[in-house]
């Protein structure tokens, strides 16, 4: 009888393990749904970077203490005083204009990824007026945020979340836990786009408390795939009222509630630029027997388009042309006709490599390009033959550095050079150049208009030179050396897409 009872018991032992090994083994093979683009807009830290303006700090002390507030009173996130210990850092800046103000405010994640905007606001003083904006952008920046609150804890098919009454939600609501699948960020800036996710479950709240909120899981994708730190985010189909926020208008009047707030994206393509002005343009020509001779143009208009395709936020293509024309005088005594249409092209195409310094949007930038360029000069015909068609370019290495002016100022300052590598020449006349010497540079100023609209202005200057052999070419008076300068003074617009 014993024994028979001992096999028994044996018996169910052995089962219970059995089956407790076969549940673990389940358990274990089931997928962890953790990538880069999920654990990257984690938060949990935030930190407060102190917020600045242009007015002596009257509004930022009282707007940085305003947004810590909201942090505090929303109990989602804990602010920290180390910036290295933070998930998220909020930076601010409010710049004061002529006719009004400028509201900048960031989200920047530890793992690089930024979420920005800007505001104008009108030419006001009252200060509750200003920090009911910074409210407002701060709201819009959080709710661009591709979840709403995450798994606090687990146990059985019963969750808690850190999503209560004061943040929309109410008992019997359905929520969906979700996992980022992939991130769409801007090639140049890393600022965020837009998510795809993937539906890990579906949670219905049984109680709703003021600040958190407990759920019976109804749906699972894969036994226990909700686990702490799973995000959440509300059901499209059941999506909570949430109070809209308010700007405060004229003293007395009620605060108006802003609609619902449809983010800008950002330029994640590239850009396009067109510009004209003036070229002040000078030819000398050493003549063998008549000596020097220079023509100069001092006020030719010219024309001016580019295109940047941004293929990553390192790696961009550009291509311009430049083209002017303009009449001058044939510098040669005898030669026909007296005076020369003459036309001038540029054209460069560049692979350049973008470093910048850090992931804000006008961080001070650095770039290396490898292209090839080319200038030509083409006259008219003239008999004898006094000016002669040029043709010069070559492989380039092009620098270049970007920085903002000010703080305060929406303006940049770009100052470039291209050096030639390897330098051809070819003259109509057919004589043979030696010592080709190419000089490109500039500066480029840019007034930040818009998120996507920009003026530009641009000072560059050029010199093409050769020396040739007398005994060779067509001339009937030889050339010794010819050299081309140019000073380029252009404006235009500037458009991101």
């Amino acid at each position: 009888m014993n024994a028979i009872s001992l096999h028994r018991w044996s018996s169910f032992w052995c089962a219970l393990i059995l089956s407790q090994l076969i549940s673990f083994s389940i358990l274990a093979k089931t997928p962890a749904y953790i990538n880069n683009e999920d654990a990257a807009l984690k938060i949990k830290t935030v930190y407060l970077e102190p917020f600045s303006d242009n007015v002596n700090l009257i509004y930022a002390s009282k707007a940085e203490a305003k947004i810590k507030d909201i942090i505090e009173n929303n109990n989602q996130w804990d602010i920290t005083v180390g910036k290295k210990d933070a998930d998220l850092v909020i930076e601010s800046r409010l710049t004061k204009n002529p006719k009004s103000y400028t509201l900048k405010m960031g989200f920047l994640f530890k793992s690089g990824i930024v979420i920005q905007d800007s505001k104008e606001i009108d030419n006001i003083f009252e200060t509750e007026k200003i920090l009911g904006h910074y409210e407002v952008l701060f709201h819009n920046l959080k709710s661009r945020i591709p979840y709403h609150g995450i798994i606090l804890s687990r146990t059985q098919d019963q969750v808690t979340i850190n999503i209560g009454a004061a943040h929309g939600v109410v008992p019997n609501q359905e929520v969906l836990a979700i996992h980022i699948a992939k991130l769409n960020l801007h090639p140049k800036t890393q600022a965020y786009i837009s998510s795809e996710k993937i539906v890990l479950g579906k949670i219905v709240l049984t109680k709703v408390d003021e600040f958190l909120s407990f759920g019976k899981i109804e749906f699972e994708r894969e036994p226990q795939i909700l686990k702490k730190d799973t995000k959440i985010e509300f059901s499209k189909l059941d999506r909570p009222s949430l109070a809209a926020p308010t700007v405060p208008t004229e003293s007395g009047a009620t605060a108006v509630p802003q609609g619902e707030w449809v983010p800008r994206k950002p330029p994640q393509y590239g850009k396009f630029s067109i510009s004209g002005g003036l070229i002040q343009y000078s030819q000398n020509i050493n003549f063998l027997t008549a000596g020097n001779k220079t023509v100069s143009q001092w006020l030719t208009p010219t024309i001016k388009g580019s295109a940047e395709l941004w293929l990553n936020p390192e790696f961009h293509l550009e291509l311009f042309i430049r083209q002017s024309s303009f009449k001058m005088n044939n510098p040669m005594e005898g030669s026909e006709p007296g005076s020369l249409n003459m036309s001038l092209s540029q054209y460069q195409i560049k692979a350049k490599y973008n470093y910048e310094l850090d992931s804000s949007a006008r961080a001070p930038q650095f770039q290396v390009a490898l292209g090839i360029g080319s200038f030509q000069a083409l006259p008219d015909k003239s008999n004898p033959l006094s000016l002669s068609g040029l043709s010069c370019g070559g492989t380039l290495l092009g620098f270049k550095g970007t920085f903002a002016v000010s703080e305060e100022s929406p303006i940049d300052l770009s100052l470039y050079f291209n050096y030639f590598l390897s330098k051809t020449l070819k003259d109509s006349a057919d004589a043979s150049p030696s010592g080709v010497q190419i000089n490109d540079f500039g500066l480029i100023l840019r007034y930040v208009k818009t998120l996507n609209l920009a003026y530009v202005f641009e000072l560059s200057f050029e010199s093409y030179s050769s020396d040739f052999d007398a005994a060779t070419g067509s001339r009937s008076d030889p050339s010794n050396s010819i050299s081309h300068k140019l000073m380029s003074t252009l404006a235009g617009i500037e458009y991101s897409f």
